[in-house]
Formats: C-alpha cells, structure tokens, sequence
C-alpha cells in the first residue's frame, strides 16, 4: 500500500494550549487524524515550546485528494502566522511518500484506515 506523509512543522512561541489547538483545527480542516510531537530542545521557563511536528498519513486512493488536504493545511498554517503578528511561528510544510507498515496506518476522511 503506497500513502504520503504531510508533516508540519512549526518553530516559535505558540503558546501552553499552541499544540493541542494546532492539531485539532488540522483535524477539522482536513479530516484527517493527526499526531503532535513537541520536540525537545531543553528546558523552558517561558511555558512556550519552541518547536512541534504535526503529522498525519494520507492512504492512497482516500476519498480527500492529497492536494485538497495540503491546501487546507497551508490555510491553517497562513491563520496560525497571521494571529502572531509581532513575532509570528516559522512554519514548513514537507510531503513524503511511505510504503509497508507505514502506509498501512495511513488515514482517510473516517479516520485511521479510511
């Protein structure tokens, strides 16, 4: 089974709740199960992270075209900067194709599996 992997991420002050608000409105946007992962670059005071990735599995064939989704990502992504104008998130959205084990768990419009 063949799928692709959007990951975004995303650098910057976002906030306590940045994250979890991040992938829920990821998931509502695309209809797809998204999975954060903070990544750990030390110990901060300030309650902010500096650096999460978003990423969710698209199965080949998913009733939601791979472009539809990276487009309602990039929307999202556009909202999150535009909310910070002082000192906005840097943001990256890659693609990448998996196949075997990876793609199994890929996601469709219902959720993991499609």
């Amino acid at each position: 089974m063949e799928a692709t992997r959007v990951t975004v991420a995303v650098e910057g002050r976002l906030g306590l709740d940045g994250p979890r608000r991040m992938r829920d409105e990821l998931e509502r946007a695309t209809r797809l199960s998204w999975r954060c992962e903070e990544v750990d670059e030390g110990p901060a005071l300030s309650g902010d992270l500096s650096h999460i990735l978003l990423e969710a599995v698209i199965a080949k064939g998913a009733e939601m075209s791979l472009e539809y989704a990276l487009e309602a990502v990039k929307r999202c992504v556009a909202r999150w900067r535009a909310e910070r104008l002082d000192d906005p998130p840097r943001a990256r959205v890659d693609t990448s194709s998996v196949t075997g084990a990876d793609a199994a768990g890929g996601t469709g419009p219902d959720g993991p599996g499609g």
